[in-house]
C-alpha cells in the first residue's frame, strides 16, 4: 500500500493544501449547525454578531441568513474542491502504474503467457489497475475524510468536556487495533475473492471463445455452473466482510456515545454548557456512527486496494525475459550491433523454461551467410524452437549461438531482434492502411517503391486502402503475401520464415521461389517447411529429430529420402 500512494506523484506534491480543504470541508457542516443554533436565539435581535480570534484575526460574523447561505456556498465549494484536489489528481497519477505493468508485461520471457491465461491478465491489466484508478484513490481520499470528519467531532466535544474530546482518540486506537488485528484475515479472504472472480472471468473468455465446441458436447449447462459459482464464491465473501465490519464498528460507535451523552448530561445540569451547543454535539455525536461505519467501509476498501496493488506491482516487478534468459549469464552487450557472416550452433541446448527438459540438446550446426535454408522434421522434432533461440526468446541451458564471430548473447536482445526479418506461418497485419503495413516506421520509403514491392510479390492493392486488425478483410495468401513485401522493404540480412508458402496457391509458390534467387537472393533465409518442393530450389535442407540434427545435404540427396518417410 505503501508503494502505492507513493506512485501517486501529482497527488503527493499537493497533498498539504488538499488535506487542509479536506479539514475546513469536514469542520464547517458542525459550525454550520451551531451558527444556525444561534441564529435562532436570536431571532428577534437584528444587531447579533458571532466573533472568533483566530491565531490573532478577529473574524465577525452577522447573525443572518444571508450569512447562512454563504456558509452553505461555501461549504459546497469546499467539497467540490477536496474532491477535485484528491480524486482527480490521484487518479491521474495512477497512469504511470499502468505504463509499468504494460511495460513489464512486454518485457517478459515468452513462456510467462503459456503459464498464465488470459483471463488472469486481463483481470490484472485492467481489473486490477481499475481498481487501483479509480476506488483505490477514492477509498484513500475518503478515507482522509472520515478521519478529518472524527478529528473536528472530537474537537467539538471538548468545547463541552475536554475529558469527553479527548477520549476519541483511545477510541480511533481502538477502532485501528482491531483493523490491524483483522487485517490479515480480511486481506486473505480478498485474495480468495479475486481468486473466485478471475475464474469467473477465465470462464466467461472460455464461453466467448470456445462456444460452439460446448454446443457440440451439450456442455453449456455445466459452463454457465462453473461461471456462477465464483460469483457466488466472491459475493458471499463480500456480504461476511460488509457484516463483520459494521458490527464491530456499531459497538465501538455506541460505547463511546454512551460516555458523551453523560458528560453533556452533567455539563447541562450544572450548566456548563449552552443548550446550542449541546445541540450541536448530540447531533455530531449521532452523526458520529454514520462516520464510524462509512470509516469502517472506507479503511476495507483499502485493505482491498492493498490486495489489488500487490498484484499490480506483482506484474510491475515481473523478471526480465533477460534475466530469465541463460543458465550463462551472459545477456548484456551494446546496444547497437551489426551482426555479419555465418550462423553457428556450437553445442547450445536449451529449453522453454529453466526447470523444464531441454528441447534442443547439445545442437551444432553452421548456416553459411547468403545460403537458402529449408528446416524438416516432424512435430516436436526442434524446428520453431531453433528460431526462437535465434530471437532469444527460450532458455539457453548451454553451449553458443554466434552470428560471424559475435556471439548473440553478447549482445542486446532488442540488436539482436533487429538484425532478423520475420515471416511468420499466421501473416498478420495491423490496423491501419497498407502503406503503414508496409512502409511502418521506415520513413524514407516513396509511394512508388511501395508499389514497385507489391507488383514484385504480385499484388494490385491501393497503398490507402484499410486494413482492419489482423488482416481479417484479407485473404490468407494476401496477407502471406502482404509480409514478404514487407520483409523486402526491411532488407534485413537474415530472414526466417516459418511455412511462408503454405497459405499460397502453386502459381503463387513458384513466384515466392523465384524471389528466393532474385530479390532475396544475397540473404540468409532459414525456413521451416512442411511442403517439401517448397524447397527444391534450397541450398541446404536439414533434418531435426528429437531437439538433434538429425541428417543434413543438397534437396537432390535428401528429398528422395525424407519422401518415403514423409518427415515434413
Amino acid at each position: 500500500m505503501y508503494r502505492y500512494v507513493q506512485s501517486l506523484t501529482l497527488l503527493r506534491k499537493i497533498f498539504v493544501p488538499t488535506v487542509l480543504v479536506i479539514f475546513l470541508a469536514a469542520a464547517l457542516p458542525p459550525y454550520f449547525l451551531w451558527f444556525l443554533g444561534e441564529l435562532v436565539s436570536c431571532v428577534d435581535d437584528a444587531a447579533c454578531t458571532v466573533q472568533h480570534n483566530i491565531l490573532g484575526w478577529g473574524l465577525v460574523f452577522p447573525l443572518t441568513v444571508s450569512t447562512l447561505l454563504t456558509l452553505t456556498v461555501f461549504a459546497m465549494l469546499l467539497r467540490i474542491g477536496a474532491w477535485m484536489l484528491f480524486e482527480l489528481s490521484g487518479q491521474w497519477s495512477t497512469q504511470s502504474i499502468h505504463a509499468d505493468m504494460m511495460k513489464s508485461v512486454f518485457d517478459v520471457r515468452t513462456t510467462f503467457f503459456d503459464e498464465n491465461p488470459s483471463g488472469r491478465l486481463i483481470n490484472r491489466l485492467l481489473g486490477d489497475y481499475g481498481v487501483l484508478r479509480i476506488g483505490g484513490v477514492v477509498s484513500l481520499g475518503d478515507t482522509t475524510n472520515g478521519l478529518a470528519e472524527v478529528l473536528c467531532i472530537g474537537l467539538l466535544i471538548m468545547l463541552a468536556n475536554p475529558i469527553a474530546g479527548l477520549l476519541i482518540i483511545p477510541v480511533v486506537m481502538l477502532y485501528v487495533a482491531l483493523q490491524l488485528q483483522l487485517a490479515p484475515m480480511l486481506s486473505h479472504s480478498r485474495e480468495i475473492r479475486a481468486v473466485k472472480i478471475g475464474e469467473a472471468l477465465h470462464r466467461e473468455t472460455d464461453l466467448i471463445e470456445g462456444r460452439t465446441i460446448f454446443r457440440l458436447y451439450n456442455k453449456q449447462k455445466n459452463l454457465l455452473d462453473r461461471i456462477h459459482k465464483p460469483y457466488g464464491d466472491s459475493l458471499n465473501i463480500q456480504l461476511f466482510l460488509n457484516a463483520w465490519g459494521m458490527l464491530w464498528m456499531g459497538m465501538i460507535s455506541a460505547g463511546y456515545a454512551v460516555i458523551v451523552y453523560a458528560f453533556l448530561i452533567y455539563g447541562l445540569h450544572a450548566g456548563l454548557i449552552s443548550t446550542v451547543l449541546a445541540a450541536v454535539i448530540i447531533t455530531a455525536v449521532f452523526n458520529l456512527n454514520s462516520v464510524f461505519f462509512g470509516l469502517a467501509w472506507d479503511m476495507s476498501f483499502l485493505g482491498e486496494t492493498a490486495s489489488h496493488a500487490r498484484r499490480a506491482f506483482y506484474m510491475i516487478d515481473l523478471p526480465k525475459e533477460t534475466e530469465e534468459e541463460s543458465r550463462i549469464g551472459r545477456t548484456g552487450g551494446p546496444a547497437e550491433s551489426e551482426l555479419s557472416g555465418d550462423i553457428v550452433f556450437e553445442h547450445y541446448s536449451m529449453s522453454y523454461r529453466h526447470d523444464s527438459p531441454l528441447i534442443l540438446d547439445d545442437l551444432s550446426l553452421r548456416i553459411l551467410e547468403g545460403k537458402k535454408v529449408g528446416i524438416v522434421g516432424r512435430t516436436g522434432a526442434g524446428k520453431s524452437s531453433l528460431m526462437q533461440a535465434l530471437f532469444r526468446m527460450v532458455y539457453h541451458y548451454d553451449g553458443d549461438i554466434r552470428v560471424g564471430s559475435q556471439s548473440i548473447f553478447d549482445v542486446d536482445i532488442h540488436s539482436v531482434r533487429r538484425q532478423f526479418g520475420v515471416g511468420p506461418q499466421d501473416p498478420y497485419l495491423f490496423s491501419g492502411s497498407i502503406r503503414f503495413n508496409l512502409a511502418g516506421e521506415l520513413s524514407d520509403v516513396s509511394d512508388d517503391r511501395l508499389r514497385e514491392v507489391l507488383r514484385v510479390v504480385g499484388l494490385d492493392v491501393d497503398l490507402d486502402a484499410n486494413v482492419l486488425e489482423g488482416g481479417r478483410d484479407y485473404s490468407v495468401g494476401e496477407r502471406q503475401l502482404l509480409c514478404i513485401a514487407r520483409l523486402i522493404l526491411l532488407d534485413k540480412q537474415y530472414i526466417l520464415m516459418d511455412e511462408p508458402t503454405s497459405s499460397l496457391d502453386r502459381k503463387s509458390d513458384e513466384k515466392m521461389q523465384r524471389l528466393m534467387n532474385t530479390v532475396l537472393a544475397d540473404k540468409t533465409v532459414i525456413t521451416i517447411a512442411h511442403r517439401l518442393e517448397s524447397l527444391e530450389r534450397y541450398d541446404l535442407i536439414l533434418e531435426m529429430a528429437d531437439g538433434h540434427l538429425l541428417r543434413q545435404g543438397a534437396p537432390v540427396e535428401m528429398m528422395s529420402v525424407l519422401r518415403k518417410q514423409s518427415v515434413a
